[in-house]
């Protein structure tokens, strides 16, 4: 369930979660490119155009402007490198490249790998940790579970063990 960081052929980190989910691709797919499903657990206020080229706006979220005083002047940008619908999500957010390729499984689930390359190692343990509550809540709502938890708090809840795994 921890994610793990690999360093990739140019010298950036790459941090990696994999998660065997029990529904169809198409339906993880929905989870992680809708407005609706994305707010409840992506670490940005985002609406994805699905065409490779298109530029992304990652504003803050309302608990980033409730816990950490961010504005709208805070968003960043990015832009879709490569749309596969139902089998590969890949963007950058300022410098940085988040991968999501989905793949079925034989009993109609997904193997969903998602991967995140940065330059900062410094900075992989609290991205892992909120990348790891963040996953948890998508299970919790492709699952149809309540989401009785903040995934901000989770998050840090994470980061010392985070800290110890990826030193």
């Amino acid at each position: 369930m921890y994610g793990t960081t690999t360093r990739t052929d140019d010298g950036h980190i790459a941090i990696v979660f994999e998660r065997h989910l029990g529904h169809p691709p198409d339906r993880v797919w929905h989870a992680i490119t809708a407005a609706e499903p994305l707010a409840a657990w992506f670490p940005a206020a985002v609406d994805f155009e699905l065409k490779a080229g298109a530029t992304l706006r990652f504003g803050p979220t309302l608990e980033q402007h409730r816990r950490y005083g961010l504005t709208d002047d805070d968003a960043t940008f990015g832009m879709v490198k490569r749309v596969a619908p139902g089998r590969l999500l890949e963007f950058t957010w300022d410098r940085d490249l988040l991968r999501w390729a989905l793949e079925p499984d034989e009993v109609n689930g997904t193997h969903l790998t998602f991967t995140h390359v940065i330059d900062d190692v410094t900075s992989a343990p609290p991205l892992a940790a909120g990348w790891h509550a963040g996953l948890e809540v998508l299970e919790a709502q492709l699952d149809g579970e309540p989401i009785s938890w903040s995934p901000w708090t989770r998050a840090e809840e994470l980061e010392d063990e985070y800290l110890v795994r990826l030193g």
